[in-house]
C-alpha cells in the first residue's frame, strides 16, 4: 500500500531532475519511443511507450495505456520520395568545395535512365525504411531488462505495472554506460563467438557490476513520505491513473433485449428444403445384391458347411 505510491513520488522527482538537466544543457534534442506490450499474441492488455533521449542518452519519461481496438486510419503516401519533409541525411557526404558542372537535360537519355532508377519501386520503398544517425538499440536494450522486472508471461494490475516500469528505468539509466573493469590498471576484456561468426571471436569489455544504489533512495523518498503523509496523496493520484477496465466503458446489451434475442433464436424452426431436380436412384444390379459365395468341396462340389457328414464325398471316405 505504501510502496507503489512511494515509487511514483520517486519516479516524479527523479524525471523533474533529468528534464532541468536536458533543459539547462543548452543541446539539440533527439528522441526516439517504442512500445512494448505486456504479453505475447493477441491477448495484451496494456502497452508500455518508453521515449528514449538518443542525445544524453536516457529514458526520459513512459506512459502504459491500455490496449483498444481501434480503426486503422489510411494515409495518402503516394508522393514522391523526394519530396517528403524528413531529412535521412543530415550533412553531405562529399567535400564542400565542388567544382561547377554541367547538369544533365531533362531530354537526354542519361536523365531518363537516372530517373527511372531512383524513382525505382524498391528503391523508393527502401528510402523509406533507412536508419538515421540516431539508433533505437538502447531501446530494444531496455525491452531485455524491462523482461526482468516485468515479465511477459505474468500478468500485473496497472500499479504493478507502473511500479516495475519506473524501476526498470531508473535501473537502465544508471546502468547503461557502466565503467570497464580494471585490474592492476588493465582493462578487462573477454571473448564471445557468435553463432554468426563461425568460430571467429568478438572481444567485448568486461564492465563493472550493476549499481543499486537507488534502492535506498526510494527506502527514503518511502520514509519521508510517510513523515510528511504525502503518501495518500500518491495512492489517490495511482488510482486516478488506473485506467478502467475495457468491459466497464462499454455498451452493455440490457436484459430484456438478451432474453428476447435468445427466444427469438430458440423459436427459429428447421426447414428442410427439397432439391430443385430430385435426385435418381441409381440402378442396383445383381451382382451388388448377392453377396460372398459360399464355399464349396473342389471335388463333389457341395457345400462345406456340414460337408463331413457327405458319405458319397471322397474326401469323407479316405
Amino acid at each position: 500500500e505504501k510502496l507503489f505510491p512511494a515509487i511514483l513520488l520517486h519516479w516524479k522527482k527523479y524525471q523533474s531532475c533529468m528534464i532541468e538537466q536536458l533543459k539547462s544543457s543548452g543541446k539539440q534534442l533527439v528522441i526516439a519511443g517504442d512500445g512494448r506490450h505486456d504479453s505475447m499474441g493477441h491477448s495484451a492488455k496494456y502497452c508500455a511507450y518508453s521515449v528514449f533521449c538518443c542525445t544524453v542518452p536516457n529514458i526520459i519519461d513512459f506512459s502504459i495505456v491500455q490496449v483498444i481496438c481501434v480503426q486503422g486510419i489510411e494515409k495518402d503516401c503516394k508522393g514522391k520520395w523526394i519530396k517528403l519533409p524528413d531529412r535521412l541525411f543530415t550533412k553531405c557526404a562529399h567535400d564542400s568545395n565542388i567544382q561547377d558542372r554541367k547538369w544533365l537535360d531533362e531530354d537526354s537519355i542519361a536523365y531518363i535512365k537516372m530517373h527511372a532508377a531512383l524513382t525505382k519501386r524498391s528503391l523508393v520503398a527502401g528510402i523509406k525504411k533507412a536508419s538515421p544517425l540516431e539508433q533505437t538499440s538502447c531501446l530494444e536494450g531496455f525491452h531485455l531488462v524491462l523482461n526482468q522486472f516485468s515479465p511477459k508471461m505474468l500478468s500485473y494490475s496497472y500499479p504493478w505495472m507502473f511500479a516495475r516500469h519506473a524501476l526498470a528505468v531508473i535501473h537502465f539509466n544508471i546502468n547503461l554506460k557502466r565503467d570497464v573493469k580494471e585490474i592492476n590498471g588493465v582493462k578487462q576484456v573477454k571473448l564471445v563467438y557468435p553463432k554468426f561468426k563461425n568460430g571467429e571471436a568478438v572481444v567485448r569489455n568486461v564492465t563493472v557490476k550493476p549499481n543499486f544504489d537507488y534502492v535506498e533512495k526510494i527506502y527514503q523518498t518511502t520514509l519521508c513520505a510517510i513523515r510528511d503523509n504525502t503518501v495518500n496523496k500518491a495512492e489517490k493520484d495511482l488510482k486516478l491513473m488506473t485506467p478502467l477496465p475495457r468491459n466497464s466503458t462499454l455498451n452493455k446489451q440490457s436484459k430484456d433485449e438478451a432474453i428476447q434475442k435468445h427466444s427469438a433464436r430458440k423459436a427459429v424452426t428447421t426447414i428442410d428444403v427439397p432439391p430443385t431436380n430430385p435426385v435418381q436412384e441409381a440402378p442396383v444390379s445383381q451382382d451388388q445384391t448377392t453377396g460372398r459365395a459360399k464355399p464349396h468341396c473342389s471335388i463333389c462340389k457341395q457345400p462345406m458347411k456340414g460337408h463331413k457328414n457327405v458319405a458319397n464325398c471322397p474326401k469323407n471316405q479316405k
